[in-house]
């Protein structure tokens, strides 16, 4: 399997119930970001961004 695929495997496997999984965690990560920018915190929301980079990283590797 590609990343691509794989990728899109992992964002596809949030269950919609619960709105958990990998898609709801980046969804948050870019929610958590967009307000500490908005609060000015511009440090902050480009850490949020890496973390969230990192981790679909790791997914991608796994």
């Amino acid at each position: 399997m590609n990343k691509c695929a794989k990728l899109r495997e992992c964002w596809l496997s949030r269950d919609s119930v619960t709105d958990d999984g990998p898609a709801a965690e980046v969804e948050e990560g870019f929610i958590q970001a967009a307000e500490l920018g908005a609060d000015g915190d511009l440090s902050g929301a480009l850490h949020v961004c890496r973390m969230v980079a990192q981790d679909c990283a790791e997914r991608l590797r796994s």
